[in-house]
């Protein structure tokens, strides 16, 4: 998260985070997208706020080895 003034006691005006969605396939991460993205308009509608959305990175998923994936 980037607040800006850095404040922890204070319930900022705006703020800006990423998120990296990560997935064995690009199905998966398609999906993910989907329902994340779909939470944040519910989110945002519930509670009267705003969003902008910037898509700085895309890559086809590149699952790892499955030892890794058993961690």
């Amino acid at each position: 998260l980037n607040v800006p003034g850095g404040s922890i006691n204070v319930v900022p005006g705006r703020c800006a985070f990423s998120l990296d969605l990560r997935a064995p396939s690009n199905a998966q991460r398609d999906a993910l997208e989907r329902d994340v993205l779909a939470e944040l308009a519910a989110i945002c509608e519930r509670r009267g706020l705003g969003r902008r959305l910037e898509r700085t990175m895309s890559a086809s998923a590149a699952p790892s080895a499955p030892e890794w994936q058993q961690r």
